[in-house]
């Protein structure tokens, strides 16, 4: 018998493939696989990626690089083939099982000393019911999302059928195999029906009998149970893999009929047999399957009575052929040998036959199977990849579930790692650290690192450089279930911080998912790095508010970085020569409807603005405002009390200087407008003030780029503008417009004295 518990030795020769590193006869086959991300046309942009082995990586607290290729990335950004598409549902159909189990608490691995944990669903005193009721519980769910795995990897066949060609389509055909071996004899959740899923999985992976055989002795032969190879083939092949209800139909069309006339006797023998094969099923799942054994037994038992009434060479020949038929359903290891080919397909046969629903038993079986017909063996598994599978089954029943792992990633490496996590959530791993790390305590082996952790990892390091699975690869890599180290854990947040800045996020919904991992997780800083690039993508879009909100989420008046620095500077540039200056060269408000309505106090209470933003946009607001006021004067209205906002925004201590002369420009149509009420002694001197501030304080750089601002806008200003624009105003005046800065502050001067004058002789 197999032991089970002596299997952690595998681990020091475990060795999971690299990217790109598998071995020269299967790199046709993993060219596609290799990367968990699926894409089979990648080579160009994908360079070779090399992890530290499983063996060198989980005795030690070295980290598990993770290394990121942008090139990789940005070509997974727009990749869109049918198989890339097929696998990348497949993998986040894996995640999302293991995600699952978090919702229905099976996400812990089982450790022996866990003890009194309450019962599921059961009301009981007794801590070993209730320990046996979450042990019911577990491997109800465990089952049920290992059968999950494998009808997504079945969805997954039929999406890329048409999109590989024949020959790839079978080596994931081959996966497939293996993944039925093991939710057979591991994951099956009531030994009643594992007899049934033994029979999909070898009936699946080697398929008999031939159609070729079938169509000669159904459709050719006239009367099919005279054919030579229907009882001790044909109907052979049938019974020992479990096809009951196909070998009931072939023996009802194989014109035994006759015989009730003819050979009485032979027609009683197969007409038993045949209600024998017919009630298998029923009786065996209903837990009568000794019941059912017992009539087989009798029925063999009987066969001497009958055959000595048989006649004829041909007829007795067939009656023997149906003994040994009888005798092989009835338990008889040599016969079922006799009828089977191959270790599976006799190991099928016992675990119809040999009490189906005894665990022990079938443990016997796979011992009397493989000792009965030995496995082909092979120095080099890789050279045949249907001795690789084989051999899969094999390590399956021995419990070698590294290597099994091992082969599963030759195939798909995605597939092994959720594999693997399924397998220590089931607890069938939980041995190999006993030995591996010499303890049974549970809360040290609960700090260990885990095979699953690495494989996991590793698929979520490759997840991350193709974009569709970066969901994924992060929930892996923040599943505190999965990652039990703290070396571990504060790695993979290492690992988050360092790639979410070279993320795109296509939506705002996915930078708000963006945001709430890096709050998850505390990742301040790199939620200012989201911030930043994505407040200079908004800017690039048009999206002047939005930009403004996220760059203004940038700053940190305690931390002093760069990304709270350059934040800052971007709202400031924002606000100044964006919207500012903007509105100031059209004299109108900027043409983005949230802004004015915000800055107009438009918006409903509830739209929240960072103080931040509502300060800084206080000078573009009071500038609306005397856009605004320009719009009502007439012959009652003070010229200052317009002209306060002016004032006040030249006077503001922030302002550059570089749009003072634009503002002063603003005053030059008052001194044209008879429409308006006339300035008073103070008024003139305070504008006096203005334009001697600005020429005594600003430096040299400031005054150049104040003429060019001004320059700018008497040069390059829009035709349909406002009716108080100050340059059609000038001109409707039959004022010449000042040419420049200078031009500009002489003739304000001008004004000013010809109006103090005035006021001094009373004018």
């Amino acid at each position: 018998m197999v032991d089970l518990k002596s299997k952690f030795d595998d681990i020091e020769m475990l060795e999971i493939p690299d990217e790109e590193t598998t071995s020269s006869e299967t790199e046709s086959m993993s060219e596609s696989q290799n990367s968990s991300s699926g894409s089979e046309n990648r080579d160009t942009a994908k360079q070779p990626r090399t992890y530290i082995e499983l063996k060198d990586w989980i005795l030690t607290s070295k980290p598990l690089d993770f290394q990121f290729n942008s090139n990789e990335y940005r070509q997974s950004l727009t990749e869109d083939d049918d198989f890339s598409k097929a696998h990348t549902m497949y993998v986040n159909s894996l995640y999302k099982i293991i995600e699952g189990l978090s919702d229905v608490n099976v996400s812990k691995v089982p450790l022996e000393e866990e003890k009194d944990y309450p019962p599921i669903g059961v009301i009981s005193d007794s801590p070993d019911i209730g320990r046996n009721a979450l042990k019911e519980y577990r491997n109800q769910k465990l089952s049920e999302a290992f059968l999950k795995l494998v009808e997504f990897f079945q969805e997954f066949l039929k999406h890329i059928a048409g999109s590989v060609d024949y020959e790839k389509y079978q080596r994931y055909h081959l996966l497939l195999n293996i993944l039925d071996c093991i939710y057979a004899n591991i994951f099956c959740k009531d030994v009643r029906f594992r007899p049934e899923l033994l029979c999909k999985w070898v009936n699946r992976y080697d398929s008999k009998p031939d159609q070729e055989l079938v169509e000669e002795i159904m459709i050719n032969c006239p009367k099919p149970y005279l054919h030579a190879q229907f009882w001790n083939t044909y109907l052979a092949q049938l019974i020992t893999r479990g096809c009951f209800n196909e070998a009931t139909d072939v023996l009802k069309n194989s014109k035994f009929e006759e015989l009730e006339e003819t050979e009485p006797s032979l027609y009683s023998i197969i007409q038993d047999f045949q209600t024998l094969i017919g009630n298998y099923q029923s009786l065996s799942l209903k837990g009568q399957f000794r019941e059912w054994i017992l009539k087989a037994s009798e029925l063999r038992d009987s066969y001497s009575n009958f055959k000595a009434d048989i006649k004829g060479s041909e007829n007795v020949l067939i009656a023997d052929q149906i003994y040994e038929l009888v005798c092989g359903i009835t338990g008889l290891t040599k016969t079922l040998s006799a009828l089977t080919s191959t270790w599976y397909e006799l190991f099928l046969a016992l675990s119809l036959y040999h009490t189906p629903d005894d665990e022990l038993v079938t443990i016997e079986n796979y011992n009397i199977a493989i000792r009965e017909k030995p496995a082909g063996l092979v120095d080099d598994f890789e050279d045949d990849e249907e001795i690789l599978v084989e051999h899969a089954f094999i390590n399956i029943l021995e419990a070698n579930l590294l290597k099994v792992l091992e082969t599963i990633a030759i195939f798909d490496q995605a597939t092994a790692a959720y594999v693997s996590r399924l397998f220590e959530l089931k607890g069938v791993l939980t041995s190999y650290y006993q030995g591996l790390f010499h303890t049974h305590t549970a809360n040290e082996l609960l700090s260990k690192r885990t095979v699953s952790e690495y494989l996991l990892t590793k698929n979520a390091y490759e997840n991350l450089n193709f974009h569709p699975l970066v969901p994924a690869g992060l929930g892996i890599l923040m599943n505190p279930d999965i990652s039990l180290s703290v070396e571990s854990a504060k790695n993979n947040r290492k690992v988050i911080s360092d790639f979410l800045p070279n993320f795109d996020f296509k939506t705002n919904d996915d930078l708000e998912w963006g945001l709430t991992i890096c709050a998850k997780l505390n990742l301040v800083s790199t939620a200012k790095k989201l911030y930043l690039k994505y407040g200079k993508k908004s800017l690039k879009d048009g999206h002047i508010y939005e930009a403004l909100n996220m760059f203004v989420q940038c700053y940190d008046p305690d931390s002093g970085s760069e990304e709270s620095s350059e934040g800052m500077t971007q709202v400031h540039d924002l606000v100044w020569n964006s919207l500012f200056q903007d509105s100031l060269i059209n004299n109108r408000p900027v043409k983005d409807e949230l802004i004015n309505n915000i800055v107009e106090h438009k918006v409903d209470e509830k739209f929240e603005i960072h103080p931040v933003n509502r300060q800084c946009l206080s000078p573009y607001a009071v500038l609306i405002e005397f856009f605004k006021s320009l719009e009502k004067i007439d012959e009652s209205t003070s010229p200052m009390k317009v002209l306060s906002k002016l004032v006040h925004l030249i006077r503001f201590n922030h302002l550059p200087k570089k749009f003072i002369p634009l503002l002063l420009a603003q005053i030059l149509p008052f001194f044209h407008n008879k429409k308006i009420g006339k300035f008073q002694l103070p008024d003139l001197i305070i504008i006096t003030e203005l334009i001697d501030n600005y020429e005594s304080q600003a430096t040299v750089d400031e005054l150049i780029q104040g003429d060019e601002v001004y320059k700018y806008s008497i040069q390059n200003y829009e035709k349909q503008t406002s009716s108080y624009d100050w340059r059609i105003l000038l001109k409707e005046s039959h004022v010449e417009i000042p040419t420049d800065s200078k031009s500009l502050t002489r003739s304000l001067r001008n004004e000013l004295v010809a109006k103090i004058g005035k006021v001094f002789i009373g004018k």
